[in-house]
């Protein structure tokens, strides 16, 4: 779990660079946890598409993590497509949990979404309504919950 320390430290120094008062707050959970965390929120924090992506990348580095259950950017509207791709070619296997809900995502970003929901070994839930997805995406992301029983796509 010490990768997790990693993410913490690297994701807060990101936040602190915003400087937000709503990121510094969050970078100074991040800092201060006493323990390794696996969840991770970045919800509603105006994140910018630089920052996102930079948190992509450090997730990237830390794929082999095998402790990281959950992480959401929710309501983070200018992820857009771009920052969907970047997270979907960036979560690490352990992932059971994805929050992005009303991220402005549209058909690309959507389709790297789907294609990584099809390949994720873990994952349980991701919440991705309010995008802007087409209804031939949406049929597709039915379709992938009713192959993954066990995965729940909440679009």
């Amino acid at each position: 779990m010490s990768n997790n320390r990693n993410i913490q430290q690297q994701s807060a120094a990101v936040l602190r660079k915003i400087g937000s008062k709503a990121c510094i707050e969050k970078a100074r959970t991040l800092e201060s946890s006493a323990t390794p965390m696996t969840s991770f929120n970045f919800r509603s924090l105006g994140l910018s598409l630089p920052a996102i992506i930079s948190i992509a990348a450090i997730l990237k580095r830390e794929k082999d993590n095998e402790a990281i259950a959950s992480i959401s950017f929710s309501y983070n509207r200018l992820l857009g497509d771009e920052g969907a791709i970047a997270l979907a070619q960036s979560l690490p296997d352990s992932i059971r949990e994805v929050g992005l809900v009303d991220c402005r995502i549209g058909e690309k970003g959507g389709t790297a979404l789907l294609d990584w929901i099809k390949e994720a070994p873990n994952l349980k839930m991701v919440c991705i309504e309010q995008n802007h997805f087409s209804d031939a995406l949406r049929m597709a992301f039915r379709d992938v919950s009713k192959e993954k029983p066990n995965t729940l796509v909440v679009f």
